[in-house]
């Protein structure tokens, strides 16, 4: 009798979880794909856009105007149209449940293979660590403009290998770990297939995925078990998420408070002070609400248990959508690039002999 009622309750315990899922699959939905495929599409064409258009400014201006800050513009807008390819080419979705999240794409958009699929996902997020490592060089350079500009020196085209090879590092830590620890395997496999189901409508051939479950139940033991793989790829991309940040915010701080000690200096400067002022805030901001803000929250809030699903619905079109402001905090803040293109804009033949002061001429 025991044993036919545990059988009994097995039974309705499977119906009810097939019920449930197939109510789930029944609420399921595609807009938020559908918005973060066109969010991308935009970010990608406007990211290419206005990247084009920066370097063309940068190139015509004489090296002596910008220094070796000329180089690191150049390789940041590279760098914005390659990552923005990247992007167009992988198509990167986010999901998010209480204890796990996903990276995933659709196969039927990208035209690619399952093996493939991960590949195209795994060099998406070294892209993204590719970005946060020139964002960080990028304020380590302003931080030495204003502060030590004998330091420049650092940025010379002699150094130029020691830079590369850094964000290269970076990169390659984040493919790695995205290659052997985070993609498909038996336990995710178990807890995302269903996840990503119930929210997208997506049989597990239609997709590929990289990401992370944290926490997962085991039923032989009927225990919540931690995946510990997943902890450890967590602690080493979070420290170096980290570290660029509080590197971004300790130079950012430094500078703008020393800009502002210096800000009462003759009159002459009070134009190149606003520029740098308006510059250093802009470029703060940006990165901080487009591409930190949102892929620390989708990292922290799964390791803690919190269900906050909408992170997964706005971190892909944000970060689809920050190559393309870089460029145009540049042109804006920039006096002699705004001047330019105000010449195209009008007609008006730009005369080399009027070259505006620009924010890093103070170095």
């Amino acid at each position: 009798m025991a044993s036919r009622l545990k059988f009994l309750m097995l039974e309705r315990s499977g119906t009810m979880a097939f019920l449930i899922i197939s109510c789930s699959s029944a609420m399921c939905s595609t807009l938020s794909l559908k918005i973060t495929y066109h969010a991308e599409i935009a970010g990608f064409s406007l990211s290419v856009f206005f990247n084009s258009v920066l370097l063309i400014l940068i190139s015509d201006m004489p090296r002596k105007t910008f220094g070796s800050y000329k180089y690191l513009m150049i390789c940041f807008s590279i760098c914005g149209i390659y990552f923005s390819c990247c992007d167009f080419w992988c198509k990167p979705y986010v999901h998010m449940s209480k204890n796990s999240f996903a990276i995933f794409n659709v196969l039927e958009e990208t035209k690619l293979t399952q093996n493939t699929g991960v590949i195209a996902l795994e060099l998406y997020c070294s892209c993204y660590a590719i970005i946060i490592s020139l964002i960080t060089i990028h304020f380590y350079y302003r931080y030495l403009s204003v502060m030590f500009p004998v330091k420049l020196v650092r940025f010379s085209v002699r150094n130029l290998p020691f830079w590369i090879l850094l964000v290269i590092l970076n990169a390659s830590v984040w493919f790695l770990l995205n290659s052997l620890v985070n993609g498909p395997s038996e336990i995710q496999d178990a807890i995302l297939i269903p996840e990503i189901r119930q929210r997208a409508c997506l049989e597990r051939h239609e997709y590929t995925y990289v990401g992370n479950v944290f926490l997962y139940q085991d039923f032989e033991t009927n225990t919540r078990k931690i995946n510990i793989i997943a902890f450890l790829s967590f602690g080493i991309i979070g420290s170096v998420m980290t570290f660029s940040l509080a590197t971004l915010g300790y130079f950012g701080a430094k500078t703008y408070f020393h800009l502002k000690k210096i800000s009462s200096l003759a009159v002459s400067y009070q134009e190149i002070q606003r520029q740098l002022f308006q510059t250093l805030v802009i470029q703060t901001i940006i990165p901080i609400t487009f591409l930190y803000t949102p892929v620390t929250l989708m990292y922290l809030f799964p390791v803690f248990g919190i269900q906050f699903v909408e992170i997964g619905y706005i971190a892909p079109p944000l970060v689809a959508l920050y190559p393309c402001l870089e460029p145009l905090v540049a042109m804006y803040c920039i006096k002699s690039f705004r001047f330019r293109i105000l010449g195209w804009l009008t007609c008006h033949k730009y005369k080399r002999n009027v070259v505006h002061v620009s924010f890093v001429q103070t170095n």
